[in-house]
């Protein structure tokens, strides 16, 4: 989390975060999700407590459909896929060329 506040791999000062953040469902720290490489890449509460609403979210919530516990609400990062102008991803991105593969 220090480096989310004050990134060292620059020489100007970058922050991620202006201030960590309580859970405001606990008020502690938030359970952090890393990656296979041990980088993290999203936050969830420890909280056992029972969310409010249960259904009816947007569908760029959905993914809270179901969860019957905050601890089961995941805030995750998810970097959007870049298209190019043809409506193709960039090249060298592992993807085949339109048409099909080589």
């Amino acid at each position: 989390m220090e480096y989310l506040l004050k990134d060292p791999r620059s020489l100007q000062t970058k922050r991620h975060l202006r201030r960590p953040y309580v859970d405001p469902m606990t008020g502690g720290d938030w359970e952090l999700i890393k990656d296979p490489a041990g980088r993290i890449k999203g936050v969830r509460s420890s909280s056992k407590g029972e969310p409010f609403k249960q259904g009816n979210f947007s569908t760029e919530n959905k993914e809270f459909e179901g969860r019957g516990l905050y601890s089961e609400w995941e805030f995750i990062y998810l970097p959007k896929k870049k298209i190019t102008a043809a409506g193709q991803p960039p090249a060298g991105t592992g993807q085949p060329p339109a048409g099909g593969s080589q």
